[in-house]
């Protein structure tokens, strides 16, 4: 499996939008945009996420401790433009 670089700091930009910040989330979209581009060879690779590949693979359990997430990060749906 082919990681883009710089996986820990990309983002969709729905965060940086919600929030009125709209030059912040085009920034941060075209930054995960160019690198599954260069990920993918230009685009000669096709890009699978990890539900694509893995989900029905994986066996996901709740976990005991209660987690706080930013709610932005918990909406991947909303993430498709």
């Amino acid at each position: 499996m082919i990681h883009p670089q710089g996986l820990d700091a990309l983002c969709c930009g729905q965060p940086f939008a919600s929030k009125g910040y709209p030059e912040q989330a085009d920034r941060k979209k075209s930054e995960l945009l160019n690198s599954l581009l260069a990920a993918s060879r230009n685009g000669k690779d096709p890009v699978k996420f990890i539900r694509d590949k893995l989900a029905d693979r994986l066996v996901f359990k709740p976990e005991e401790t209660t987690i706080a997430a930013p709610l932005p990060a918990t909406r991947v749906s909303t993430c498709r433009n």
